[in-house]
């Protein structure tokens, strides 16, 4: 039995009228396809000429390694280490230190023209909150597990970029040596007042026990026993007063001694590992990866802008926009209407 064509079309299954198959995507994307070309053409372009218009940036680089220092005024003995990466990255960011940096005199040459003056003059601003926000632009600090802390600055002068990360360990050297002054000053202002105190107690107790002896001439120390006199056990508690007093006089003394010597001491509290060179070659974005990515991204909005005009043009045909496109010219008429014109 031979089945004719009109009874297989008779036994398929009829398709929805909704159903959409993978021809009809690519249909509308060669309907489309001179939309897709010149929205991609459009991406291309303005990507190559970003790119023919940036300037280079040129990166340096100036790495420290903090020292594993020891206080030897902490007296507290504490067990755990101080993290100094993240305490310099956190001086680093302080705003004292970036004034300084914003602040401070520069010489270099952009585009081949000589300029001296502070960073200000560079970013071509007069706001120091604005300058801190675009000193934060141009500079980074980064940390490793290894204990290097990296500062680097990028500009479009090498020079420049060389000396901002430079002046950042300058700078971090001076607030260094400036805490550091004003907490030994401190610890001697406090130790020499702790001093004369402790000092001027021991006279007291001294004073104290000669006349208490001349008082009690018949106490002897030597042979207090368990039935000893009131006295004598009064004898003792001001020989054992002035017994810690003294310890305590020894042991301030010593510390401040030690204060002493680290106000003589030379602060070295990280170690340049290398300074910031002007970079002989600067960074710029690549043109065959701003290309790459332009066509991906054109081919990606044309995409969508061509299913957009084709659902568009469909509803219109249908006369499904017809009351939406007369709303609209409703509205342009009022506009015209309000600013009197026909």
């Amino acid at each position: 039995m031979v089945t004719t064509p009109k009874e297989l079309q008779s036994n398929s299954l009829p398709r929805p009228e909704d159903e959409v198959e993978l021809l009809d995507y690519i249909e509308v994307l060669v309907r489309r396809r001179w939309l897709i070309f010149w929205v991609t053409t459009c991406c291309v372009a303005l990507a190559t000429g970003h790119v023919a218009l940036q300037t280079e940036a040129f990166r340096s680089e100036a790495i420290i390694l903090p020292s594993d220092s020891h206080d030897y005024l902490d007296l507290t003995n504490n067990p755990q280490r101080r993290d100094r990466q993240s305490f310099y990255v956190d001086i680093l960011e302080s705003t004292s230190l970036s004034r300084q940096v914003l602040l401070n005199a520069y010489d270099y040459h952009l585009d081949g023209v000589p300029v001296q003056g502070d960073l200000l003059l560079y970013f071509e601003l007069t706001s120091l909150h604005r300058g801190f926000e675009a000193l934060e632009g141009v500079t980074e600090f980064d940390s490793e597990r290894s204990g290097v802390v990296t500062i680097s600055a990028t500009t479009r002068s090498p020079k420049l970029s060389a000396q901002i990360a430079n002046e950042y360990v300058s700078q971090l050297r001076l607030y260094n040596q400036r805490t550091h002054r004003a907490l030994v000053d401190s610890q001697l202002v406090f130790m020499s007042g702790r001093l004369n105190e402790i000092r001027g107690q021991l006279d007291s107790l001294h004073q104290e026990l000669v006349a208490f002896q001349r008082r009690n001439r018949d106490v002897e120390p030597q042979k207090i026993s368990p039935r000893a006199t009131d006295a004598a056990l009064e004898y003792q508690r001001r020989l054992n007063e002035i017994e810690i007093h003294s310890d305590l006089y020894s042991t301030v003394l010593n510390q401040h001694e030690i204060a002493r010597v680290e106000a003589k001491k030379k602060m070295t509290d990280f170690e340049i590992l290398a300074l910031a060179e002007p970079a002989e070659f600067g960074e710029k974005t690549s043109l065959r990866m701003a290309g790459l990515f332009s066509i991906l991204v054109g081919l990606v909005v044309s995409a969508v802008a061509a299913f957009v005009v084709e659902y568009l043009a469909r509803h219109r045909a249908s006369g499904r926009m017809d009351f939406i496109l007369g709303e609209l010219r409703n509205d342009v008429e009022r506009f015209r209407q309000f600013f009197g014109r026909p």
